[in-house]
């Protein structure tokens, strides 16, 4: 009820005093039924805040004269009945009359009661003259032009001028001028109108639409009123737009045409019709059941669409995860008869794609999306450019380096050997992303070396070995340090070789093993090794696991050499998970969420985990990114009424574990 007041309370103050900042405001027309022998000037008047009472005279006077005439016998004022001819011709009009009369005082100073009165006597001359708010001149000649005043006459017969008209020549009746500034725009299934307000000829406006015969029909149910409001900066503006009109047909042409309503109830002149034609607002069905496979880097997407006559294509979009943000990697437009897409990525990892639907209209629709991983099997390009400059106890190693965009970096090999390639040692354990490596060797050691190089990606793909270099240290000292020369891999374990140290009072070496650089060396031979060994198998050590190796010689009185440098192993060994994913689901009815659990497999060789689900088990697609921290995922987007989950660990030698599907139906 207060919100209904309050739209009624606006609606009247925007109705009296719009039009303008004084307190009144006088209408004059020429009556419809002019001519040169029977001729009329017909008033209306309204003042701020008094609607029903007070007692009025009406003056005029021609343009060239100074003195005003009074044109009524006796002040004109609120009557108590209209004319039988009046409610014989207004089927309203007794309504009103009874609603008038039989309301008390009180009743009257009611804001909707007062508007209902207010628009009603724009409508009817007779109400008004009922409200002693209209008056016809008949005494005005054809031809010449008037001036009317208004004066309201107190409770002793004093008076004060209420208001002046505008000038008006007594002619044939014309309707007011078109409204003007008319447009009409489509805004999605929509048809929006404005038009210039012209406060001071029109209260109210009527829309029509035409039809194919030229038929008119009124779209608003009744008169158009606009309200001012304000704007984001507190200034008072028309609301944009000021009529709407929903219900229109794709692809057909529309006419239109506005009349503004004056406040004697009469329309204005038609404004030119006004045409459009309404766009294509409905976007084509979503691409579905859109899968994808990938072959190392190569993927490939297909999906099913429905056909019509207005598809233009599709747009593919990948992105690194569900959540976006998704960039479009089809050139064009694909054709509709296409429905796959092909492409090679540059990159291997978690990748997410949808397909995007468009008509010709522009209107465009998504795809779910489908979630690829994709492995790297292309091994880089073998380095290229190696080259070797030696100083005291220094080796500098400089090449060429390489293009690609997921390269890792490079693992280094030397040996002594040059024939034989299985004695080559890695030197770094894990690859550099520089393309120089500085290479330190005992002042004492003699050998010439041979280094080559691997590159590897971001995959783990090593390329062949570059071309072979070699460099010997220059002669300075006699040699103290044992280098190992070479790391093997047997049955029984790994294998490590040295060059024999050349002192005269060796007595042997001792060998030593870290789990990482950072580790403490731990001694592995029980006994000293005799002089003439330049080899030795670690039985202890686990395959598929890192090691560092170094080297001690021992002289006859006891007195031991520096440790060597380390040389890295890894005897790989191929190893198939042999585990099971149990998953457990709890519904929490109350939060509308599903929580998923599962039981973690080992960390050190499991990526992680993707959470699938589907409305059956031949449509599960991923719902989550790969989980590496957590055995755990809460579903809170049930919009369906059943589902079916299913948690897959990927393995980093590529095994995929999959464990058993779920089923939660809401009900």
């Amino acid at each position: 009820m207060y919100q209904y007041r309050t739209v009624a309370i606006t609606l009247f103050c925007m109705i009296q005093f719009r039009i303008s900042a004084q307190n009144s405001f006088v209408f004059v027309k020429n009556s419809a039924d002019n001519s040169e022998g029977s001729c009329g000037i017909e008033l209306k008047w309204y003042r701020k805040g008094r609607l029903y009472d007070g007692k009025f005279n009406v003056y005029r006077r021609g343009e060239n004269d100074s003195d005003w005439i009074l044109l009524n016998a006796l002040p004109l004022e609120r009557q108590k009945t209209v004319s039988q001819e009046a409610l014989s011709n207004d089927d309203e009009l007794a309504f009103f009359q009874e609603m008038l009369t039989s309301s008390s005082v009180e009743e009257l100073k009611d804001d909707f009661l007062t508007l209902t009165f207010l628009l009603k006597s724009f409508e009817s001359t007779d109400f008004a003259r009922l409200l002693g708010l209209y008056f016809k001149d008949s005494t005005a000649q054809w031809g010449l032009s008037y001036e009317y005043r208004i004066t309201v006459l107190d409770a002793s017969g004093s008076e004060t001028e209420l208001g002046l008209s505008g000038g008006i020549s007594v002619s044939d009746y014309s309707s007011a001028p078109p409204v003007s500034g008319v447009e009409v725009y489509q805004e999605g299934r929509t048809i929006n109108f404005n038009w210039v307000q012209n406060d001071k000829s029109f209260y109210a406006y009527n829309l029509y639409q035409l039809d194919s015969s030229n038929h008119a029909s009124r779209l608003n149910d009744q008169p158009i009123m606009l309200t001012m409001q304000p704007d984001s900066s507190g200034q008072l503006v028309y609301p944009r737009p000021m009529f709407r009109q929903r219900g229109f047909r794709e692809g057909q042409l529309y006419r239109f045409f506005i009349e503004g309503v004056d406040y004697f109830g009469d329309p204005s002149f038609a404004s030119k019709h006004f045409s459009i034609e309404f766009d294509d607002t409905t976007p084509p069905s979503p691409p579905r059941n859109l899968n994808g496979r990938s072959d190392s880097l190569r993927v490939t997407l297909r999906w099913d669409q429905e056909a019509t006559p207005d598809l233009k294509g599709f747009v593919v979009y990948r992105s690194g995860s569900s959540e976006g943000s998704y960039e479009q990697v089809s050139n064009s437009d694909i054709s509709p008869e296409m429905q796959h897409y092909f492409e090679i990525l540059q990159v291997p990892g978690a990748y997410y794609y949808f397909v995007e639907a468009e008509d010709h209209s522009g209107n465009k629709s998504r795809s779910e999306p489908t979630f690829i991983e994709a492995q790297d099997v292309f091994p880089p390009p073998a380095p290229e450019g190696l080259t070797i400059q030696s100083d005291t106890g220094r080796l500098y190693l400089n090449w060429q380096k390489n293009m690609e965009a997921d390269l890792a970096g490079y693992l280094i090999y030397r040996t002594v050997d040059q024939d034989n390639k299985d004695n080559y040692v890695l030197l770094n354990a894990e690859p550099i992303d520089t393309n120089y490596f500085e290479q330190k060797l005992p002042k004492n050691v003699r050998n010439k070396f041979f280094y080559f190089l691997v590159a590897v990606d971001t995959s783990y793909n090593r390329s062949k070995p570059s071309a072979i270099a070699s460099a010997g240290l220059p002669d300075v000292v006699a040699p103290e340090v044992p280098t190992i020369k070479e790391i093997k891999y047997s049955d029984e374990g790994i294998v490590i070789g040295w060059v024999p140290n050349v002192e005269q009072d060796l007595a042997g070496y001792h060998v030593y093993r870290q789990d990482s650089l950072q580790s403490n060396p731990v001694q592995i031979n029980q006994a000293l090794l005799v002089r003439n060994a330049f080899r030795f198998t670690d039985r202890s050590a686990r395959p598929n696991t890192e090691y560092f190796y170094t080297l001690s010689a021992i002289d006859s009185t006891g007195n031991k050499s520096d440790l060597s440098e380390s040389a890295y192993a890894l005897r790989h060994q191929e190893e198939t998970i042999k585990a099971s994913l149990s998953l457990k689901l709890k519904s929490h009815k109350r939060k509308k969420a599903n929580r998923l659990e599962w039981e973690e497999i080992d960390s050190d060789q499991v990526r992680g985990y993707v959470v699938f689900r589907g409305t059956s088990e031949g449509s599960i697609k991923p719902i989550t990114n790969v989980l590496e921290t957590t055995t755990t995922y809460t579903d809170t987007g049930l919009l369906g009424d059943s589902y079916v989950y299913q948690v897959r660990a990927y393995v980093t030698t590529g095994q995929v574990i999959y464990s058993k599907t779920v089923e939660w139906k809401s009900k």
